[in-house]
């Protein structure tokens, strides 16, 4: 957002690269207007009249979220607050995201990455570990990572979901994060 930038606490830069790609680049929008969204309004709490806005294309930090106040200080349009996040989805089929060992993670108790180094650890409420074509119901256990890392990694499929404030690929490819089960 323009007021963490304005804070001097940003890691990101406008039209600089979120970081090296070596999955699919991602997109990512700010929606008010998304039907159904839970984040769906004409206006923010200020008043300010909402209108999507593309925050990351291809990988690319393209604009800042900014109320009034710090579109003034920054010299940037104003934005309003986020509406609903819509991320564009991948080239590949759900079914060609899933390998013959790998876990599939249904819902969390919580996911909230720290904001500023992007670190998260979140506990797995429900899961499906597949083996071979076998699947086993796992409960409980840790996901953790890095958000900016390993969205760089993160392969999206073509299928799409909406869900609360989120539009999105239903199905996400998370290379490198680390996922530990609870005995």
């Amino acid at each position: 957002s323009a007021k963490i930038t304005h804070m001097g606490i940003s890691c990101l830069k406008i039209n600089h690269s979120i970081g090296h790609t070596v999955g699919e680049p991602i997109t990512i929008a700010s929606n008010p207007h998304l039907p159904l969204g839970l984040l769906s309004a004409p206006v923010d709490e200020e008043g300010t009249p909402l209108r999507p806005v593309e925050l990351i294309r291809n990988g690319v930090f393209v604009q800042h979220l900014a109320s009034e106040r710090y579109a003034q200080y920054l010299q940037v349009p104003v934005t309003g607050s986020l509406g609903n996040i819509q991320i564009s989805p991948g080239a590949t089929r759900e079914q060609h995201l899933r390998g013959y060992n790998y876990m599939e993670i249904i819902s969390f108790s919580w996911f909230s990455p720290n904001p500023f180094s992007g670190d998260f650890s979140a506990e797995i409420r429900l899961a499906y570990h597949w083996v071979n074509g076998k699947k086993t119901p796992v409960r409980g256990g840790t996901f953790t990572g890095n958000m900016f890392k390993n969205i760089l990694s993160a392969r999206f499929s073509k299928e799409t979901t909406q869900k609360g404030s989120y539009y999105g690929p239903r199905t996400v490819l998370f290379k490198g994060a680390t996922v530990v089960k609870s005995e």
